[in-house]
């Protein structure tokens, strides 16, 4: 049994026709919003140390609780979203998915077939009453909590002797904005459809370091910076019959906008 509740997302200007990807030999827009199976095969390809390794090594030991500390923009509900989809790869439990809309501060905890995992985003929202109901969740037996938060939530579930591992999730700079940026055109490449020769596709160094300035630490932002930065870089492309090349220029112009779409 699988259930999601996502997020949505900022608006982004509608993608080109199809035939400009299948010209350039990719599947769609590297820096798009990925889900699923997608977002997964980008992680685990990742570098070593990626939280989702944490991930892993947890859903194969007994502890009920993990949890990803960190801010906005930080990678947690990536991860989250990451794990719920490498659970249910295994298919070897039931999974829930449930996001906690701002303004909201109580959550009903799903009936699902054990063994179970919930998995639960912006989970700091909750009341102090409704955070009794995960731990309630996390001492059922069967029953694990995979949760998103901006604040340490452990000292709840010590109190009542449920272990818990934490994972903080550091403030991405320039050096996590490189291995996303290189997770995707990895990804992409190797995603690309059609028999297309793929065109050479760089971001200029000074480019990215102004993604990395104009994220605010927020790799969301990034996403959609780049994302936009790459959809007029494509379309140049084919237009003029050159390589993808996202130059300083493209990335000033998308970052001021970002600037009035996010604030």
């Amino acid at each position: 049994m699988n259930s999601t509740q996502s997020p949505s997302h900022p608006h982004r200007q509608p993608p080109p026709p199809r035939r400009i990807w299948q010209e350039l030999g990719l599947s769609g827009n590297p820096f798009r919003r990925l889900f699923d199976e997608e977002l997964l095969a980008t992680l685990l390809d990742a570098e070593p140390e990626t939280p989702l390794r944490t991930a892993e090594g947890w859903i194969a030991l007994a502890n009920p609780v993990l949890q990803f500390i960190g801010q906005e923009g930080y990678g947690k509900s990536t991860r989250l979203e990451a794990c719920h989809c490498l659970l249910r790869r295994q298919a070897n439990c039931s999974t829930h998915f449930t996001y906690v809309p701002l303004g909201t501060m109580s959550v009903s905890p799903p009936i699902m077939p054990t063994p179970a995992v919930w998995l639960l985003d912006e989970a700091q929202r909750l009341n102090r009453w409704h955070r009794r109901k995960l731990v309630d969740w996390a001492q059922t037996p069967g029953c694990r909590l995979l949760i998103g938060t901006h604040e340490d939530l452990s000292a709840g579930f010590a109190r009542r002797g449920v272990g818990c591992h934490s994972e903080e999730l550091k403030e991405p700079g320039l050096a996590e904005l490189q291995r996303f940026v290189r997770r995707r055109l990895t990804f992409s490449r190797r995603e690309h459809s059609g028999d297309a020769a793929i065109p050479e596709i760089t971001v200029a160094e000074d480019a990215l370091s102004l993604v990395a300035q104009a994220m605010h630490g927020n790799l969301g932002r990034a996403e959609f910076i780049l994302y936009e930065a790459f959809q007029h870089a494509a379309i140049n492309a084919v237009q003029m019959g050159h390589d993808i090349r996202i130059g300083m220029e493209a990335v000033r112009i998308v970052s001021e906008r970002a600037q009035q779409v996010l604030g």
